[in-house]
């Protein structure tokens, strides 16, 4: 099905197709963990939940590395067009290779916990308890990638939904009965199910791994290339949260405006899943047109478009009820937060750009160009930020935030429209 097929579809025929599945998904998941979230912080003792924290915040850095970027490699090498056994090479290839990976990732986080001191008490035990989590994690996102290569985005939302339900609820109820130790069994217990879920979805798909062989030696090596490439780009993209509030609390060295300002990106970065959902459904067909760049320009195009008047929507919302939206989310002690949730609100309006062309240079196999983008865009974004916190608080940080956003999404536009160009002479880095 092509992509210019499904944009004249009517509501019923999408519906069809899956679209409203993933995007249904990937709300509930959004709104079940929320719940969670402030189920678990009231079912454990304050010092607890900030132990669980500590170890939790740990274990994320290390899932930032899981497989090298694997998984993103399995989406691109089995949605494009090649035969089944071709295919089935490649699966093989990222299931094992990304386990292995996630292996050593797990002896080190072993090693870490037993050798090293940790500031808080009983942290490195916490740390040991999560490690091996990163396998059952491994296998689950295998499975999601899986179902999305195959274009299967009903099964892709069910099992996404089933995930979500079983984590919410198996979390806490581990809070309630056993507290961090109960947490920790609750997820690999969702884990396990998820699995379980995830491989009955998976029947007659026909992944043929069992009988494949062997890919040649640059067959792999250009799959790792794209793995670790794609994979530091995306670390980077994702740390860059964590540090502006690190940056934020070193600059200000005050608890209440880093609460601030972390209350202001909240919900901003929170409605970054609206492009990521519509990603999610379309990147297999533009993976499976990337040959073809009359194709792939018109309907990034279109793709841009519609992504972008919805956040446009979403953006002006904000922006005016800012107030309101604070106070019955967080209670007027937030308020101080309004002036930079209005700043963060109206990166909304540039993160489609951001977002769609990212997704779409990788869909093009352009990673070492996204990750040569992000590489630069955290540097300024560290550096700007630091110096606008200093001038003028979490107001500064903000601006900081959306002038980087808009820079990054600038740079990358312009790959993808030279890119994209029916006949061009364009030459990667």
């Amino acid at each position: 099905m092509k992509l210019t097929q499904i944009a004249q579809m009517g509501f019923a025929k999408i519906t069809r197709a899956g679209f409203f599945h993933v995007f249904g998904a990937n709300a509930i998941n959004k709104l079940v963990a929320f719940l969670a979230n402030i189920l678990i912080v009231r079912f454990m003792t304050k010092d607890d939940y900030g132990l669980f924290s500590y170890a939790n915040s740990i274990y994320s850095m290390f899932a930032l590395f899981t497989g090298l970027g694997m998984i993103s490699a399995v989406l691109i090498y089995c949605a494009e067009k090649r035969a089944d056994d071709e295919k089935a090479k490649y699966y093989r290839y990222g299931l094992t290779r990304g386990l292995a990976v996630d292996a050593f990732l797990v002896l080190i986080m072993f090693a870490a916990s037993l050798l090293f001191v940790f500031p808080l008490e009983d942290a490195g035990f916490f740390i040991g308890l999560l490690a091996p989590l990163l396998l059952i994690d491994y296998v689950f996102q295998f499975e999601t990638i899986c179902l999305r290569s195959k274009k299967e985005n009903k099964r892709f939302a069910y099992l996404q939904i089933s995930y979500s339900l079983f984590y919410g609820s198996l979390s806490c109820i581990g809070a309630l009965l056993g507290g961090i130790v109960g947490v920790i069994a609750g997820r690999y217990l969702a884990y396990a199910a998820s699995v379980i879920v995830g491989a009955f979805l998976l029947k007659g798909l026909g992944l043929g791994m069992r009988n494949a062989g062997k890919l040649k030696r640059e067959e792999a090596s250009g799959m790792w290339r794209y793995s670790i490439e794609n994979g530091a780009a995306s670390i980077m993209g994702q740390i860059v949260y964590l540090l502006n509030v690190v940056i934020v609390g070193h600059v200000l060295i005050d608890a209440s405006a880093v609460a601030a300002y972390k209350v202001a990106t909240m919900l901003p970065e929170g409605f970054l899943f609206i492009p990521s959902s519509i990603l999610v459904f379309t990147g297999p067909y533009f993976i499976e047109h990337n040959d073809d760049m009359k194709w792939f320009r018109k309907n990034a195009i279109r793709l841009f478009t519609a992504t972008e008047a919805m956040m446009i929507v979403l953006a002006a919302l904000l922006i005016i009820f800012a107030e309101p939206v604070i106070v019955l989310l967080w209670g007027e002690i937030y308020l101080d937060s309004v002036p930079a949730f209005r700043v963060m609100a109206a990166s909304l309006l540039i993160t489609p750009l951001r977002t769609v062309c990212v997704n779409l240079l990788a869909c093009l196999r352009m990673t070492r160009e996204n990750l040569v983008i992000t590489a630069l865009a955290l540097g300024i974004d560290v550096l700007v930020v630091y110096i606008l916190t200093n001038t003028h608080g979490i107001v500064g940080a903000s601006w900081a935030v959306l002038g980087v956003v808009l820079f990054a999404a600038i740079l990358s536009a312009i790959l993808l429209e030279k890119r994209t160009r029916p006949s061009n002479d364009f030459v990667s880095v």
